[in-house]
């Protein structure tokens, strides 16, 4: 049963027989149609795993074992389901944790959030879009911490430029006129705290 198994799973997820490696991070929710919820199976490399597929999630379990004990880690991509059957969040796994793609959607479908993971922290660019799919904001996280600039648009026009260090505001934050691009505010942060008054121009 469970080789049976991994010869369909192998052949559904990536066209083939177990000839190509298996990337668990490119399976998509209508790969999981005809796969029954908790079914286990062996890969080409000899790795155990089961199936989530239920209505309101569907992905991959790894096992491993921690002090001589056999325990089921995500692995790979999870979805979250609405009750109508379409995805509202997607998370990467690597072997338990957070590691890769996060996207949230909206009930069209249309990405809301899309960032980044390492180690079970926000690490990499972080974006956010409106209804339409317009970018309204993006950022940059290290280690779970923001860094850097941090931008907010109107308008797909650059309304906001903040920097951060270490997760605080520290250093200029400025406002801009969207339709004419001049600046017409700027402020300034110390860790966190705002020194002095915001300059209008």
């Amino acid at each position: 049963m469970k080789a049976l198994l991994a010869v369909l799973i192998a052949f559904v997820f990536i066209g083939s027989a177990i000839a190509e490696p298996f990337d668990y991070t490119k399976i998509k929710p209508e790969h999981y149609k005809n796969l029954t919820d908790e079914s286990e199976f062996i890969d080409k490399d000899g790795e155990n795993f089961k199936i989530k597929n239920t209505n309101s999630q569907k992905g991959l379990y790894i096992q491993v074992t921690i002090n001589g004990r056999n325990k089921w880690k995500k692995h790979g991509v999870f979805y979250s389901i609405r009750s109508d059957g379409t995805v509202y969040e997607m998370v990467t796994y690597l072997f338990g944790k957070k590691d890769g793609l996060k996207e949230s959607y909206n009930s069209k479908g249309i990405v809301k959030f899309r960032y980044y993971y390492k180690n079970n922290q926000k690490h990499g660019s972080w974006t956010q879009f409106n209804d339409k799919g317009v970018k309204v904001s993006e950022a940059t996280y290290e280690h779970g911490l923001k860094q850097g600039k941090v931008k907010d648009y109107y308008n797909e026009k650059l309304h906001f430029e903040k920097d951060y260090v270490d997760g605080k505001r520290h250093g200029q934050v400025i406002q801009y006129n969207t339709s004419s691009g001049r600046v017409v505010a700027r402020s300034h942060y110390n860790k966190g705290k705002k020194i002095g008054k915001t300059q209008w121009y």
